[in-house]
């Protein structure tokens, strides 16, 4: 037998295994993936039954690339809260939310160069920005030129404005949004923007520290040290020095195809492609040797 029939055979309940005749399966695992999922829990869970009867029911998600805004982020706090309920197993996305420091001793025209295009060149990929850090020693400065290359520049070119959700300190500068409980902690996947005042690098790395999905984060700045401690104590995928965060993808990083980004440590980190889904076994030929 092949290995179809192999597995057809060993949960074969009813019938026989006779081409063209109807057959009855035991099904002891699942795996739905991100909309479809969605659709197949809403399902599950009009059905009434309680929990799931499967040995496995993993729900597994990554960036449906036909949604942006809200939507996104919906769909992946419900298949997260209702894999909880019914005994499903989660497995989240490479979620990212991205960080972009602007330092006290950045170029501010390649700071704004780097945010817009780390937020607005493509907003509903995993690697764009969703925050944008400044250094309170510039703030006053470089806030109201953000606020008019993301927002008024944008608009009177025809381009969609960034909506700016702003902290307590960033709205004494310039207008915005009032920045919600939430907003830091979000992925947006849309020309949305958090902007935070942080007490220099330090204050920086603890904010992301705090509420960093261990994606891609950078910094902008000329100054070497700041920037090597950025990198140093910053426990992302990728970290950046005055580069965009739109950079990490399996193909920019030399991989080939990008089979998708790990933000987790083991076994692969960052863009994957297919080697990182390899795994390896060690083949040892001896004469007899002992230790």
């Amino acid at each position: 037998m092949n290995l179809t029939q192999k597995i057809i055979g060993s949960h074969l309940v009813s019938g026989t295994m006779t081409p063209g005749s109807e057959i009855g399966l035991r099904i002891d695992q699942t795996l739905t993936q991100d909309a479809t999922g969605t659709m197949a829990w809403l399902q599950f869970e009009a059905l009434g039954i309680p929990r799931v009867k499967t040995d496995i029911s993993l729900s597994y998600v990554d960036h449906n690339t036909l949604q942006m805004n809200f939507r996104n982020p919906d769909d992946h706090r419900f298949l997260r809260t209702v894999a909880a309920k019914f005994g499903g197993v989660y497995s989240g996305p490479g979620t990212g939310i991205c960080h972009i420091y602007v330092d006290r001793r950045a170029d501010q025209e390649m700071a704004l160069n780097i945010v817009e295009n780390a937020k607005c060149s493509r907003p509903s990929v995993c690697n764009a920005a969703e925050v944008c850090l400044v250094d309170r020693a510039v703030a006053g400065e470089f806030l109201p030129k953000l606020r008019e290359r993301l927002v008024d520049h944008r608009s009177a070119q025809g381009a969609i404005p960034v909506e700016l959700r702003l902290d307590q300190a960033a709205a004494q500068i310039i207008s915005g949004t009032h920045a919600g409980p939430e907003d830091f902690d979000t992925e947006f996947l849309d020309y949305v923007l958090a902007v935070k005042v942080v007490d220099g690098v330090d204050a920086a790395v603890a904010h992301i520290a705090a509420h960093s999905t261990g994606h891609s984060d950078a910094i902008v700045t000329a100054d070497e040290e700041a920037a090597q401690r950025f990198l140093a104590q910053v426990d992302s995928a990728a970290v950046y020095w005055n580069a965009s965060t739109r950079f990490t993808d399996g193909g920019e990083f030399g991989l080939g195809c990008e089979m998708g980004i790990s933000t987790q440590k083991l076994h692969a980190r960052g863009p994957m492609g297919l080697a990182e889904l390899c795994t390896y076994k060690y083949v040892v030929r001896g004469t007899g040797q002992v230790r």
